[in-house]
């Protein structure tokens, strides 16, 4: 069924739209839209002697809408019934009923909150950090990356050739400690920020953090370049995030496992920073990060801790006629099903169908909905602090008027009670008693797990530009995980993020191959000098710590009972002297 407007000739497809249009001479009913377009406009002509009789038809017998002869000359209706059903849909409102009082059914929380760790673990930042980068995925990745840098070897080999000082000619396999240390230096270059990579390994005292001890400059750089986390030539197909997929996945497992909500979860979405070429990068101006990668958490609302992720990978086509919101709730909760867990989420997930299909999974739900949403009663204008509660079918749509813009709010979860609250007005030192309703308060409290965690990310993170997406996407986990590690670690100490953040990269640097340090004379000058060995073929040996090899060494520094300390002139030495 259709109607047509013969001012601009545009078809309204939905039948239920208003009983007005078809009362009106301005639009003419049209059925079997079936035929193409230049029949129906010539048919149409041919409707304006039946218009007064279909109008005639809907104040009175609805079951003889269409003679005979109309439907020969326009076709026939599908049955009376369908026709009854959607004039029902027309004339019947919204059955929300206008209440001052109702209490739902109290639900008990049937799940058990809290760390799930190993019995015999001791609690240190290293030991919770390994619980989620454990050495299965550590040696996957050092094994891709091994693996893609000997493909781009091989790919550049006539380049390398001609330029011998390229540094991938000087590129060797990474073990698990080169990870670790890796990762150590990302988490302390988020505390100590500066612009450049290179600034934390200068010689000049003022920007000098001393990285040369764990890893070398070019070593760094190197392992930054060719880190890789998939096999490029593995066909299988895991979409547009198939160089993360493994990689998020495998987290996002441990962070389920490792902890459990308390009743309390919220769903928001946050923002990966990233300004390349991508088919999926997202702008978002009321977001701080603006360009990015929208991804979807879910947060426990206390404490902040984060459950399950949806990387946003553009619109795709699924089996389900349903909304992206839809859909990534769905997703997002799968596995906390019957233990009566209360979620949060704002405006944009907020809809009458996710409500009833959250109710059969038997979890709550409670949050703020655009006013206009299908299914939704239409308001009255509200003077301030009024305020009207609706009840149908276990909800309570709430809308509320606290200033100038109404607040409207939707619940299976909270009965109809008030919060009262007492604060101090600065201007007039004096104090006021303010009344709200109490699903307001419950949601204001419970609705920013999402943010929390986004304000613990963002303090710290390592914050330099990424040409490839998925760099940026390695870490963003990185830091949620840190983050989950700190929640579960203030537990049962009580510790800073920061502070955190600095054991935790200690420790990684300390579990790491230490470049050595020599052992110093403050008596004599430490002087550079050849290596002298003459039954050798070859007098040189490998720097300690560029590991190139080299004829010079140090007269007065030495390792490990080492007959020669040998180090590169001048670079090296002079570096490993500062």
């Amino acid at each position: 069924m259709a109607f047509i407007c013969p001012r601009k000739w545009t078809f309204i497809k939905d039948v239920s739209i208003s009983i007005h249009y078809l009362r009106s001479l301005k639009f003419m009913f049209v059925i079997n839209m079936e035929k193409n377009i230049e029949s129906t406009y010539k048919t149409t002509y041919n409707l304006l002697d039946y218009v007064d009789s279909v109008n005639q038809s809907f104040d009175g017998n609805k079951s003889s809408i269409l003679s005979n002869q109309s439907q020969e000359s326009l076709g026939t209706y599908d049955s009376d019934e369908s026709l009854d059903k959607n004039i029902n849909e027309m004339e019947i409102e919204h059955d929300w009923e206008i209440v001052k009082s109702k209490k739902l059914k109290k639900r008990i929380f049937k799940g058990i909150s809290g760390p799930n760790l190993p019995e015999d673990l001791k609690i240190t930042p290293l030991s919770l950090f390994k619980l989620f980068f454990t050495d299965q995925l550590i040696d996957e990745m050092v094994n891709q990356t091994n693996m893609y840098a000997l493909q781009c070897k091989k790919s550049k080999e006539i380049h390398l050739k001609k330029y011998p000082s390229a540094r991938l000619n000087y590129w060797k396999d990474l073990n698990r400690d080169d990870i670790f240390v890796f990762i150590g230096l990302i988490i302390i270059m988020g505390i100590h920020k500066n612009t450049e990579y290179s600034d934390n390994w200068s010689k000049d005292p003022l920007l000098s953090t001393k990285f040369s001890k764990y890893m070398p400059r070019n070593k760094f750089q190197l392992l930054q370049r060719y880190l890789h986390l998939d096999n490029n030539d593995d066909n299988e197909n895991l979409g547009r995030l198939k160089k993360v997929k493994n990689f998020t996945n495998y987290l996002q497992e441990k962070w389920r496992f490792y902890y459990q909500p308390n009743q309390n979860i919220c769903i928001d979405e946050a923002m990966i920073a990233f300004k390349g070429r991508l088919l999926f990068k997202q702008y978002n101006p009321l977001k701080p990060t603006k360009w990015g990668i929208k991804v979807f958490l879910l947060s426990e609302s206390c404490s902040g801790y984060t459950f399950n992720a949806i990387i946003y990978e553009g619109k795709q086509i699924e089996g389900e006629n349903k909304s992206v919101a839809f859909s990534v709730v769905k997703k997002l909760v799968s596995g906390y099903e019957n233990k009566n867990h209360h979620l949060f989420t704002d405006r944009y997930y907020t809809s009458i169908p996710i409500i009833k299909e959250l109710e059969k999974m038997q979890i709550s739900f409670t949050g703020t909905i655009n006013g206009n949403r299908a299914g939704l009663p239409k308001i009255p204008k509200l003077e301030k602090n009024d305020k009207i509660y609706y009840y149908k079918d276990n909800m309570i749509y709430l809308v509320w008027n606290p200033k100038k813009k109404p607040v409207s709010l939707i619940t299976n979860h909270q009965s109809i009670n008030r919060h009262i609250y007492e604060y101090i007005n600065k201007k007039t030192n004096s104090k006021l008693v303010i009344e709200k309703p109490e699903v307001v308060h419950l949601y204001n409290k419970n609705a920013k797990g999402v943010d929390l965690m986004n304000n613990y990310c963002s303090t710290y993170k390592f914050d330099h530009k990424n040409y490839r997406w998925w760099k940026s996407v390695f870490y963003f986990y990185i830091d949620v995980t840190i983050t989950n590690c700190f929640i579960i670690m203030n537990r049962f100490t009580k510790i800073s993020l920061k502070e955190f953040r600095i054991q935790l990269s200690r420790d990684l640097l300390d579990s790491g191959n230490k470049i050595p340090s020599s052992t110093k004379s403050k008596n004599n000058k430490h002087l550079p000098d050849y290596i002298r060995r003459p039954n050798a073929s070859d007098p040189r040996l490998k720097c300690i710590i560029c590991k190139k090899k080299t004829k010079f060494l140090c007269t007065k520094c030495t390792y490990d009972n080492a007959e020669f300390f040998a180090l590169c002139n001048p670079g090296c030495f002079i570096e490993h002297h500062l």
